[in-house]
């Protein structure tokens, strides 16, 4: 793989099988992550300080961490309360982000696919509905595989819609997304703009610095 860091000089026309991130890559949670973690330390009066900026440092790769920190100072497992506050902003906010990529402007030929970690279903649907009026064929989060770095994820789709793996693509935002990418032998599109904004990959076809730049990826 050669790295371009003008995404001009690359696009994925040619390729049958796009595979992306969300998190990150089509969309930032991470306000929607703050607005729930600060709701729920008002009504369980838990002594934290949150803002966009601490979280967005905890959470690189995930919510995890925040919910983890949430429910040790109340003392309980508050994972269901934090993706209920989240749920309640985030059906709006992923149609925003996904209008502001113009997926309904794209014309491909390949199949676009979403990998995603396990995710609670009512948001799994959410990404579904939305994803699919823009052109995204599906939002894949298969359990009971290992999460990136690790290639599962990648290989089972790949499986699944059984591609040639030359004529794949990931396009995420973090090193681990890079690294899954290298483990599967698929060409590997970044994102410089998500949350993993220090990391420089050693191998990606193309680098992009705004989501707006995924359209023109295309040919579009």
């Amino acid at each position: 793989m050669i790295c371009r860091s003008d995404p001009s000089s690359f696009q994925l026309g040619s390729k049958r099988l796009i595979i992306l991130d969300i998190d990150g890559t089509l969309l930032d949670a991470r306000p929607s992550w703050t607005s729930a973690a600060i709701s729920l330390c008002d009504d369980f009066k838990l002594n934290i300080f949150l803002n966009l900026d601490i979280v967005s440092t905890m959470c690189a790769l995930g919510a995890q961490p925040l919910i983890t920190l949430l429910g040790n100072q109340a003392g309980r497992c508050l994972s269901d309360e934090f993706w209920h506050r989240v749920y309640e902003v985030f059906d709006d906010e992923i149609v925003v982000h996904f209008n502001d990529l113009f997926f309904r402007h794209w014309n491909m030929s390949a199949e676009v696919v979403c990998l995603t970690n396990k995710m609670p279903t009512h948001l799994e649907n959410i990404l579904s509905a939305v994803g699919h009026r823009w052109g995204v064929r599906d939002i894949v989060c298969p359990n009971g595989v290992a999460r990136k770095p690790s290639s599962a994820g990648l290989d089972y789709i790949i499986e699944k819609y059984r591609a040639n793996r030359l004529d794949a693509a990931f396009v995420g935002d973090t090193r681990v997304d890079h690294e899954a990418a290298l483990h599967a032998g698929l060409d590997y599109v970044h994102c410089s703009y998500g949350y993993d904004i220090n990391f420089i990959p050693e191998r990606a076809v193309a680098t992009l610095s705004r989501p707006a730049q995924l359209g023109p990826l295309w040919g579009v």
